[in-house]
C-alpha cells in the first residue's frame, strides 16, 4: 500500500475518461478520484461490485499489475504505481493507481503525426505487456490522456485480474473477444488499430487519408478475420512509426514530433 494519502477536495469529480463504466456481465461500476500520494498526483481506480471481484485470484491480480508497472519507463505509458486486492470492513475491492497525466484526448485537435508516434509507443510497450502472458482488452479513445506538453499516453487499464471489458472499450474490441478464445494478442492489434482510426477520423486535419500504406495498415489491423492482421503489435508498431515519420516530414516538423522518443 503507498502511504501519506491525502486527497483532493474536488467535489463531484468524474475525471475522464474514467467516468463509472457499467459492466454489462456483473452490473459492477468503477469509481475514480485524484489523489496525491507521496506528493506525486495521481488517479485511484476502485472496483467494489462483489460479482466482479468475488472470483478474482489474488497472484492472478498481481502478476498485472506488476506487468503493467514494468512498462511504466516506457514512452506512451502512464506509470502504474501501485494495486491490489483488499479486503475491508466494506468488503473486498480492487484499486489500481497511476500517476495523473491530464485530460482525456480530444480528437478535434489532435495531430496526426503526434497521435501516430504515440500509438507506435503504446503498441511498442503493449508488445512487452503481451510476452509477459497478458493482454490490455481496454484500448479505445477514452483511454488516451495529454499531458499540459501534449504528449499523449495510455492511462486506463483493466480492473486487475478481471476479465470484463468496460463498455467504453466494447466498441473497439476485436470481434473474437468475449467468444470461446476470449482474445488473444491480435485481439489488442485490432483494438489499437480501431482506437487510431477513430480518433483520426474525428480530427480536422485529414492530411493522414492521402497516405495509402497508413490506411491499408489500419484496415488489416482491423481486419474481422485474425489470421488476416499483423502477428503481433511489434509489427503494427513499426508500421505506425514509419507512418508518423512520413506524416510528420510532410509537415517539415520531423524533429518536434521525434524529440519525444529521445527525451523519454
Amino acid at each position: 500500500m503507498i502511504r501519506r494519502r491525502r486527497h483532493l477536495p474536488i467535489e463531484g469529480f468524474t475525471p475522464r475518461p474514467h467516468t463509472p463504466q457499467q459492466c454489462p456481465a456483473s452490473g459492477a461500476t468503477a469509481s475514480a478520484y485524484r489523489s496525491v500520494e507521496d506528493r506525486r498526483p495521481v488517479t485511484v481506480r476502485t472496483w467494489t461490485d462483489p460479482a466482479l471481484v468475488a472470483g478474482v485470484s489474488p497472484a492472478r491480480a498481481q502478476q498485472r499489475i506488476d506487468a503493467l508497472a514494468r512498462l511504466s519507463d516506457l514512452p506512451g505509458i502512464t506509470p502504474v504505481r501501485a494495486g491490489g486486492l483488499v479486503d475491508s470492513r466494506r468488503g473486498r475491492h480492487l484499486y489500481l493507481v497511476t500517476d495523473d497525466n491530464g485530460e482525456v484526448l480530444d480528437p478535434s485537435v489532435v495531430d496526426p503525426a503526434h497521435l501516430l508516434r504515440a500509438a507506435a509507443d503504446i503498441a511498442a510497450a503493449l508488445h512487452r505487456f503481451h510476452a509477459a502472458g497478458h493482454l490490455h482488452l481496454a484500448l479505445c479513445p477514452q483511454a488516451l490522456t495529454t499531458t499540459p506538453s501534449g504528449r499523449i499516453h495510455l492511462s486506463a487499464h483493466r480492473a486487475p485480474g478481471v476479465h470484463w471489458i468496460a463498455e467504453a472499450a466494447l466498441e473497439h474490441q476485436a470481434p473474437e473477444v468475449g467468444q470461446a478464445s476470449g482474445g488473444e494478442p491480435r485481439s489488442d492489434v485490432y483494438a489499437l488499430a480501431s482506437t487510431v482510426l477513430a480518433v483520426l477520423d474525428e480530427g480536422a486535419d485529414t492530411s493522414w487519408t492521402s497516405d495509402a500504406a497508413l490506411v491499408t495498415a489500419l484496415e488489416r489491423a482491423t481486419a474481422p478475420s485474425v489470421a488476416d492482421r499483423p502477428s503481433d503489435l511489434g509489427m503494427l508498431a513499426d508500421e505506425l512509426d514509419d507512418a508518423a515519420r512520413r506524416a510528420a516530414w510532410w509537415e517539415g516538423r520531423e524533429e518536434s514530433v521525434f524529440s519525444q522518443r529521445i527525451m523519454a
